[in-house]
């Protein structure tokens, strides 16, 4: 098939089973050291199964170009390397020959594990960058900024999003959220994101409308004012049905929370997150 050279430009598709940063700025550094192209750079990062794999090769096939990985997993390098080879693409590994010299040498490799290198370092600090950014985020402030969230999670009072959001942040991901209220216009920073076509993943959080009004009722005997529109039955009824119908007017995909655990949920925001990456 041979590389995407269209005049002075260069395809390169970096892979990698962690953050993508090693790969990406050894391929960058190596570049520099040649005349100029204009390089078309692809980052694949967090990639752990053959079906990923696929899917990239897939992307890979359409965009032709140089693949540049950095997979501590043997059996997923061969994977992208027999389908890079099929294709008549260089698929080269940054950590292949250190690793295969240094077994040579009589070092004994522990069990792989994607980013070590960065377990002291960038990974700690993406944690404590997530941790301020959701902290600063929480309930609709922030909007300024909020199209830098990795994720952003809609819903009305009590269902869930500030806990997801710290408990996001944790891991590193970059979350927000922003309360839905009746009869409240959206702010139109909001509205502009999510009209658009690469904003980040917004997620709506739909919440039982009797189990809603139970925590709601729980939450009510710790305030001194008035909660009667906040725990009535048909209040609640009529913000249930203005989420739905806000996440069906702008494609914003659900999760129920209903007797759900914020660890649960977390884990299906992340698939999401996943999934959209693979989209895109």
């Amino acid at each position: 098939m041979g590389l995407s050279t269209h005049q002075n430009e260069v395809c390169v598709h970096f892979v990698s089973d962690s953050t993508g940063e090693t790969v990406t700025k050894v391929g960058r550094a190596a570049f520099a050291q040649f005349q100029k192209k204009n390089i078309v750079e692809n980052l694949w990062p967090f990639v752990h199964t053959p079906r990923q794999i696929l899917h990239i090769l897939k992307k890979i096939e359409a965009q032709p170009g140089v693949v540049i990985c950095t997979l501590v997993d043997d059996l997923l390098f061969q994977e992208l390397k027999k389908g890079c080879d099929r294709l008549g693409l260089p698929c080269i590994s940054l950590l292949g020959p250190l690793l295969s010299f240094l077994e040579g040498e009589g070092w004994s490799r522990i069990a792989p594990k994607a980013g070590r290198q960065h377990d002291l370092d960038s990974a700690y600090f993406r944690r404590i960058d997530a941790v301020d950014f959701a902290l600063n985020h929480d309930d609709g402030h922030g909007l300024d900024t909020i199209h830098e969230a990795d994720v952003i999670l809609l819903g009305v009072s009590r269902s869930s999003k500030t806990p997801c959001c710290v408990y996001l942040s944790y891991k590193g991901i970059k979350a927000a959220n922003v309360p839905l209220i009746l009869d409240a216009p959206l702010d139109e920073r909001l509205i502009q994101l999510l009209t658009k076509a690469d904003r980040p993943l917004i997620v709506g959080l739909l919440q039982d409308p009797s189990l809603l009004r139970n925590i709601r009722q729980k939450r009510a005997e710790h305030l001194s004012h008035d909660c009667d529109d906040y725990t009535s039955t048909e209040n609640i009824r009529q913000e249930t049905f203005y989420a739905q119908k806000l996440f069906k007017k702008y494609n914003i995909p659900t999760i129920s929370v209903s007797r759900r655990s914020v660890e649960e949920i977390v884990a299906m925001v992340i698939s999401m997150m996943g999934a959209k990456r693979m989209e895109g």
